[in-house]
């Protein structure tokens, strides 16, 4: 004779609350630092926009054989980069102290990037240019060759010689949150990073 005792297959009390315990210390450890993570993208991805918009002045440059200028709108927090053209005016007269100076350039309207740098022809002018505005960071200070930059109207200009060279520069730039990165960048176009807490 068989007898079948009433086993159910299931979870006990104790043990959906353990799990559900596990879960909740799980997501109180893991959310925040999901979220910081999330936060820094956006500086992280402002820091990639100005590496990459120097490298492709410098590329352009060598491969033009055309100086390239690469400009920072600290009022906007925009980056662009066009080729250096024919001065429309005389330039301001250099000081023997000053390490950095601006040239004139006649106003062109560059492409918007939205992902990638490409380096196709814009409007037919055989002239290769970017514009990139940065997400939710603002760029707080350009210093050229160790020496905070001359602004004229918050523009401050990089050039890069069709030799790859320019003045070595360093721009720093912090999000909401008061995190900064400083791009440094020497003669040679090389480039290095840090993160700074302001």
């Amino acid at each position: 004779m068989r007898h079948t005792h009433g086993h159910h297959k299931g979870f006990s009390l104790i043990e959906l609350v353990l799990v559900i315990a596990v879960i909740a210390i799980a997501s109180i450890v893991v959310v925040p630092q999901f979220f910081r993570s999330m936060r820094g993208n956006r500086l992280r991805a402002a820091a990639r926009s100005i590496i990459v918009a120097g490298r492709y002045a410098r590329s352009m440059a060598v491969m033009k054989q055309q100086a390239m200028v690469m400009e920072f709108n600290l009022d906007r927090s925009e980056i662009s980069v066009r080729p250096a053209r024919a001065k429309t005016e005389e330039p301001i007269a250099p000081d023997a102290d000053d390490a950095f100076t601006t040239s004139v350039i006649p106003d062109a309207t560059p492409a918007v990037l939205t992902e990638d740098v490409n380096s196709e022809d814009i409007e037919g002018t055989g002239d290769a240019e970017i514009k990139r505005l940065l997400d939710r960071v603002t760029i707080v200070s350009v210093d050229v060759d160790g020496v905070e930059a001359m602004e004229q109207d918050n523009i401050v200009t990089i050039q890069y010689g069709n030799n790859g060279r320019c003045t070595p520069y360093s721009v720093l730039i912090k999000d909401e949150f008061d995190t900064a990165i400083r791009v440094d960048v020497d003669h040679l176009a090389g480039i290095e990073t840090e993160r700074l807490e302001l």
